[in-house]
């Protein structure tokens, strides 16, 4: 976790420059000063496009949701209150899934028709340990959406789906 505030939108004072202390022009310095001169119709310069207003911005956005009119998605909640339940998938054979988190690993057999698929014990399909992260990675979507959707900047800590 960070131990200070990084920048969002608004850079240091009306003067001056941020420098890593190798001179203006080295890697990671800013002449704000110039930056001011050369970009003055700039909303991050004219303060129309400040922290607060972006991080309100945001949070609305975030927590609005999406219409694309039915181009692709339709309505997407982004807080996630209808992220799906894995307990309530169907498994078993016939071309269903073999478990709410993989396809089955049967072969159909002659033919290719997936209808012809066998049921498989989900107990001998090996559950993996599911991807980058912390935990196995296989949580249902219900269960972890309350978390990712409280997400908001200045919250997040780093590795972790959970805020503050």
């Amino acid at each position: 976790m960070p131990s200070h505030r990084q920048l969002l939108t608004q850079p240091h004072a009306a003067g001056g420059a941020a420098t890593t202390g190798l001179g203006i022009f080295a890697p990671g310095s800013a002449d704000y000063a110039a930056m001011r001169a050369m970009y003055p119709g700039s909303p991050a310069y004219d303060g129309t496009y400040d922290d607060p207003h972006v991080i309100a911005k945001y949070n609305e956005v975030n927590t609005s949701p999406i219409n694309d009119g039915g181009h692709t998605f339709g309505l997407v909640n982004r807080d996630y209150s209808d992220a799906p339940d894995l307990s309530t998938v169907r498994i078993g054979g016939g071309g269903l899934p073999g478990t709410p988190y993989s396809p089955t690993p049967a072969s159909p057999g002659p033919g290719m028709n997936p209808r012809n698929i066998p049921t498989i014990d989900p107990a001998l399909i090996r559950r993996g340990g599911g991807g980058y992260g912390i935990g196995d990675g296989l949580s249902s979507p219900s269960n972890t959406s309350v978390n990712v959707a409280r997400q908001r900047i200045g919250n997040l800590i780093f590795g972790r789906s959970t805020p503050r």
